[in-house]
C-alpha cells in the first residue's frame, strides 16, 4: 500500500555512494533477520498473550513495521542521513525547535514531483539538516546561528549528538542480546544432532556444548569481517532455504499430532494467563518483528535508490511473515501445550521436540545452518555501532558519522573488533537461562523503540516539512 502510493521526492540522493545490492539481494537480507530465532520464540508469545490477543497482535506488529520501514526510509530519502541514530537525533530536534521549512525551495512540496529544490552546502543555513555525505536541501527552523542541528562539518553537536550516541548505544545493546541468544540456540541444537542424527558417542568431543560454542565462535568471526551487508548476500540465500526447511518440519509434525490426535488443545486458552505474561507476550512480539536498524543501510546499499524500489523489498516479507508467525505460533502452542513455556524448552520450539525424531534433527541442522548465516546480518550492525562509537569516545565524532567509514576502515581493525565482540557472545551464551530471558529483555528495553517509537518521530518530522502551523500540529498530536 505504502509503495503503491508513494511518490519519491523531487531532489535526487545521487551524491550519496552508489549502492549495489539488488532488490532481491536486499529481500534476502531482510528475510534471514526477520525469520529466525524469533520465530522459534512466537508460540511461547502467543501461549503469554492468549490465542485471541496473540494472533491480532501479530498482524498489527506487522503491519506497524510495515508502515515503520517506509517511514524510515522515507526519512533517509528527505534527510539524506543514512545511519538509524542520526534519523532520529535529527528528527527529534527539527521536531523540537520549530517548524521547518525549505531553504532555497520557496516551501515547495517535498512530493511536488515537478519541483526544484535548491541544493546548499551544509551549514549555510540556520539549523540546517543536512548530510556529510549527501548536500540534499536543508530544512531550516528560526533559530539562531550558534543553535543550528549541525555544524558546517556535517557533525551532530549538542543535544542531538548525545541523542544519537543514547539510541547507538541501544540498539546496539539489543542487537547484541540477540546474539547471545543465537549461539546459545546453536549449541542446544548441534549436540542433539551430533549424538542421534549422526550417533556419535557420548565420549565424543561434538556432543559437548563447549566444542560447538567455539566452533560457532570461529565462523560468527568469519562473517562478522564482513564490511557490508551486500557482502553476506549468499549466506543470506543459504539462511532462507535452511529456515523455509524448518518450517516446513513444524507443520508436517502439526500434521502428524492431528493425525495421531495427540494435540494439547484442552491446554489453549484465549485470554492471557496474568498481566506479566501478556507483557512478556508483547515483548517478544516487539523483539520478533523488529528489524528497522538496518533499514537506513538497507537503502543506503540498494542500487538505483528510490523509496519505492525500497518498500518493494519488504511488500511481501511483512504479510509473509505474519503467516508463518501465526501459524507456527498456533502449532506449536496445539502441540506442547502449557509445556512451550516450561524452563526446559527455554522459549525454542525445537526444544519441545524429541531427540530420537530423524526429521526434527535434521530440521535442528537446518536451524543451525540459518543462525549461522543470519548471525553476521546483526552482528555487522553491532560492530559498526561499536566502531563509531569508540571513534567518539576518542574524540573523532566527525569521522564517525561518515557513511562510507566502513569501507575504509582497515581489516585488521575490523578484525580485532568482531574477535572481541563474538568473544564476549560466546562467554554470555554459556551463562545465560534460555532465549525467552534475552527477547524479554531486549523486547521490554529496545524492539518497542526501534519499530513503534523512532519511526514515529521520524514521520512525524518527514510530514511536517514545509507544512503551515495547523497540519504541523495536527502531525505533531
Amino acid at each position: 500500500f505504502c509503495t503503491l502510493l508513494h511518490r519519491d521526492p523531487p531532489h535526487s540522493l545521487s551524491r550519496v555512494p552508489e549502492g549495489h545490492a539488488s532488490v532481491v539481494a536486499t529481500s534476502a537480507n531482510t528475510l534471514c533477520q526477520l525469520i529466525g530465532a524469533g520465530m522459534l520464540s512466537v508460540p511461547l508469545a502467543v501461549h503469554d498473550s492468549g490465542a485471541v490477543l496473540g494472533c491480532a497482535w501479530c498482524v498489527a506488529f506487522g503491519a506497524v513495521a510495515l508502515v515503520a520501514t517506509y517511514l524510515i526510509t522515507r526519512g533517509c530519502a528527505e534527510t539524506g542521513v543514512f545511519v538509524f541514530n542520526e534519523l532520529f537525533a535529527v528528527s527529534v530536534v527539527g521536531l523540537w525547535r520549530g517548524e521547518p521549512c525549505e531553504c532555497g525551495g520557496g516551501g515547495t512540496d517535498a512530493l511536488d514531483e515537478t519541483a526544484s529544490l535548491q541544493e546548499v552546502q551544509p551549514g549555510d543555513c540556520d539549523g540546517a539538516i543536512s548530510s556529510p555525505w549527501n548536500h540534499q536541501p536543508c530544512r531550516t527552523s528560526s533559530v539562531d546561528q550558534h543553535d543550528q542541528l549541525l555544524v558546517s562539518r556535517g557533525r551532530l553537536t549538542g543535544a542531538p549528538f548525545y541523542v544519537s550516541v543514547a539510541v547507538d548505544a541501544l540498539v546496539a545493546a539489543k542487537n547484541f542480546g540477540v546474539l547471545v541468544a543465537y549461539a546459545r540456540i546453536i549449541a542446544d541444537a548441534a549436540v542433539p544432532i551430533c549424538r542421534d542424527l549422526f550417533n556419535a558417542p557420548p565420549s565424543n568431543i561434538v556432543t559437548r556444548h563447549g566444542f560447538w560454542y567455539a566452533a560457532g565462535g570461529v565462523v560468527f568471526f568469519a562473517l562478522t569481517c564482513a564490511r557490508t551487508f551486500k557482502e553476506l548476500r549468499f549466506s543470506s540465500y543459504l539462511g532462507v532455504l535452511t529456515i523455509a526447511f524448518v518450517i516446513a518440519t513444524a507443520l508436517i509434525k502439526f500434521g502428524e499430532a492431528a493425525h495421531d490426535d495427540t494435540l494439547r488443545s484442552d491446554e489453549v486458552h484465549a485470554a492471557p494467563p496474568s498481566f506479566l505474561s501478556l507483557l512478556r507476550g508483547f515483548s517478544l512480539f516487539s523483539t520478533a518483528f523488529a528489524y528497522h536498524y538496518n533499514a537506513p543501510a538497507y537503502f543506503l546499499e540498494l542500487e538505483r535508490r528510490t523509496v519505492r524500489r525500497a518498500m518493494f523489498t519488504v511488500a511481501f516479507l511483512f504479510p509473509g511473515t505474519v503467516v508463518v508467525y501465526l501459524a507456527v505460533g498456533l502449532c506449536g502452542w496445539l502441540m506442547f501445550g502449557d509445556a512451550i513455556a516450561s524452563k526446559h524448552a527455554g522459549g525454542d520450539l525445537m526444544n519441545n521436540f524429541g531427540n530420537d525424531d530423524a526429521l526434527v534433527n535434521v530440521a535442528r541442522l537446518g536451524l543451525v545452518i540459518h543462525l549461522c548465516c543470519s548471525f553476521p546480518v546483526l552482528s555487522v550492525n553491532v560492530r559498526h555501532s561499536v566502531h563509531r562509537l569508540q571513534l567518539i569516545v576518542r574524540g573523532r565524532a566527525a569521522e564517525a558519522a561518515d557513511a562510507g567509514l566502513a569501507m575504509r576502515t582497515p581489516r585488521i581493525q575490523i578484525a580485532l573488533e568482531a574477535l572481541a565482540m563474538v568473544g564476549v557472545c560466546i562467554l554470555l551464551a554459556i551463562v545465560i537461562p534460555g532465549i525467552g530471558f534475552v527477547f524479554d529483555l531486549t523486547g521490554a528495553l529496545v524492539a518497542t523503540f526501534i519499530m513503534i517509537t523512532h519511526p514515529g518521530v521520524v514521520g512525524a518530522y518527514v510530514f511536517s516539512i514545509g507544512a503551515p502551523p495547523e497540519r504541523r500540529s495536527r502531525v505533531l498530536a
